[in-house]
This record gives C-alpha cells, sequence and structure tokens, in this order.
C-alpha cells in the first residue's frame, strides 16, 4: 500500500516540477537545464545506493534509514521556505535571461 502511495506522490511531484520548471525557465535554457536535472538526479540515485549499501554492511540493517532520515532532517533545515520578497527577486533574475 505505501508503495503505492508513494508511487502517486512521485507521479505527482514528477508533474509539478517540470510544469514549473516549462513555466519558468527561457526555452534556450530549458532542455540545458532538464537535462542538468536528470543527470543529477541519476548520480545521486546511485550515489545514494552505493552509500546505503556500504552502511548495511558496516553497521547493520538500520544504518540506511536512521541516515535517510538525518539527511531529510538537514535537507528541511537547510532548504526551508525562502523569506517573503524571494519570489520578486527571482522573477527578475530569471527576466535577465531572456
Amino acid at each position: 500500500m505505501l508503495i503505492a502511495v508513494y508511487g502517486a506522490v512521485g507521479l505527482v511531484w514528477n508533474v509539478t516540477a517540470v510544469s514549473l520548471r516549462q513555466s519558468q525557465l527561457p526555452e534556450g535554457l530549458l532542455g540545458r537545464v532538464t537535462m542538468s536535472f536528470q543527470m543529477t538526479n541519476m548520480c545521486a540515485g546511485a550515489l545514494g545506493t552505493l552509500l546505503a549499501g556500504s552502511a548495511y554492511q558496516g553497521i547493520g540493517p538500520r544504518a540506511p534509514f536512521l541516515a535517510g532520515a538525518v539527511l531529510l532532517c538537514l535537507c528541511g533545515i537547510c532548504f526551508r521556505r525562502p523569506r517573503a520578497g524571494a519570489p520578486a527577486e527571482a522573477a527578475a533574475a530569471v527576466s535577465t535571461y531572456r
């Protein structure tokens, strides 16, 4: 059941991220940004698999889950919602590329 929920959430995330990216980027940068996103995603998945396997072998079966929880919390802290004026600044930055 949880795998189905995870798949549905992943599908919604993918559609939202791609739609936002297509609406915000200039046409000339869309291909480069999309390929950069895909390359980063694939490399992070491969690196995460290696690190999780090493943690499992070295520490135990709960280590990858604990490390994932810690990483998720750290990302939540580091990439928290920007301040109120940020969208206007981002729009101004994007308009300079057009």
